[in-house]
């Protein structure tokens, strides 16, 4: 989607779009989010490390290995305390 946008307009406006808007998702992702907020019922909890490698569970995915880690969650990292890295 991203790559759309900076084709459609150029780097430096899509960057600004981003900025103002957030980051741009598709019609799938956007049904994944209305049933995260669904499950939630509308709240907004903070990500943490036990809830996120309870939905890498769900996927089958190992959240312990740096390969199977996406690059966004490990730029995260730091915003996570101790507590919520250790699970």
């Amino acid at each position: 989607m991203c790559l759309s946008l900076e084709q459609s307009v150029g780097t430096s406006a899509a960057n600004a779009i981003v900025d103002l808007f957030g980051t741009p998702v598709t019609e799938n992702e956007r049904g994944w989010l209305d049933e995260i907020c669904d499950a939630f019922l509308n709240t907004d909890p903070r990500l943490t490390a036990r809830s996120r490698s309870v939905l890498w569970g769900i996927f089958g995915k190992m959240t312990d290995s740096i390969f199977t880690t996406p690059r966004h969650a490990l730029d995260r990292s730091e915003d996570l305390s101790e507590h919520e890295r250790l699970g």
